[in-house]
C-alpha cells in the first residue's frame, strides 16, 4: 500500500525473570521476489527433555534460550533455530536401569559431566526443496569430557600399578633389608670390640715400656748434665 516494505515488532517481557520473547522482521513485497525476515528471541523458555537410547539417562535441558532467524528470499530459504541452556541435568531412569559395561560406564560419566547445551539448526534450500543441519557443541564437549575421564582413568591405573609395583619391591627387599641391617649391627659391634682392645693393648704396651726404661740412665748430651 505504502510502497516500502513494513517492519513490526512484537514483544513480550515477564516479571521475576520469567520468560520473555521478542520478535523483529520486515515484510518487502514491493517487488516481483517477496523478501520476508522474521528473527525471534525467546529467553526462560522450556526446553525438551532428550532421552539416550543405548543408556539409561535423560537429559533435561530446564529453562534456556531459543533463537529463531528465517529468510524467505523469493523461493529461497535461509534460517537458523538454536537452543542454548547452561543448566543442563542429567537423570537415570531407574525403570531401565542395567549393569554397565566399562565403556558404557565412561561414556556415562563422560555425559553426565556436560552441563552446556548448544544446539542448531541450519535451514537452506528452497520452498519445495527445504535441507537442514542440525549441529551441537555435544561432540566437542563429549570428546573433551571423554579425554579429561580416560586421563583420570589411566592416573588412577598407574597410581595402583605403582603402589602394587612399591609393595611387591617392599616385601622382596624387606628380608635384604633386615639381613643387611644385620650384617651392619654386626660390623659395628665387631669395630667397638675392636676398638676396645686395641686401646686396652695400646695401654698394655705403654706400661710395660714404662717399666722397661725405669731405673735406666739415658747418657747426657753435649752441654747438659746427665739425666
Amino acid at each position: 500500500i505504502t510502497g516500502k516494505p513494513m517492519l513490526f515488532v512484537a514483544r513480550r517481557m515477564a516479571r521475576d525473570g520469567g520468560d520473555s520473547v521478542r520478535v523483529t522482521g520486515s515484510l518487502d513485497h514491493t517487488k516481483d521476489a517477496a523478501r520476508d525476515v522474521v528473527s525471534a528471541v525467546m529467553s526462560g523458555v522450556k526446553l525438551p527433555k532428550i532421552a539416550l537410547p543405548m543408556l539409561p539417562y535423560t537429559l533435561d535441558a530446564g529453562k534456556g534460550i531459543a533463537e529463531l532467524r528465517l529468510t524467505v528470499d523469493g523461493e529461497k530459504l535461509s534460517g537458523s533455530w538454536t537452543v542454548r541452556s547452561t543448566a543442563i541435568t542429567w537423570t537415570q531412569d531407574s525403570a531401565s536401569a542395567k549393569p554397565l559395561n566399562s565403556m558404557e560406564t565412561l561414556v556415562a560419566r563422560a555425559l553426565t559431566g556436560v552441563n552446556e547445551l548448544q544446539l542448531t539448526t541450519e535451514i537452506g534450500g528452497t520452498l519445495k526443496a527445504p535441507t537442514l543441519a542440525v549441529r551441537s557443541n555435544l561432540d566437542r564437549v563429549i570428546s573433551d569430557r571423554l579425554r579429561a575421564v580416560a586421563g583420570q582413568e589411566i592416573a588412577a591405573a598407574e597410581a595402583r600399578l605403582r603402589a602394587q609395583v612399591d609393595r611387591l619391591v617392599e616385601e622382596k627387599s624387606a628380608p635384604v633389608k633386615a639381613r643387611v641391617a644385620d650384617v651392619r649391627a654386626d660390623a659395628d659391634k665387631k669395630i667397638v670390640e675392636a676398638k676396645t682392645r686395641l686401646e686396652e693393648e695400646k695401654k698394655k704396651l705403654e706400661e710395660r715400656l714404662k717399666a722397661l726404661t725405669s731405673g735406666i740412665s739415658l747418657p747426657a748430651l753435649p752441654g747438659r748434665p746427665p739425666a
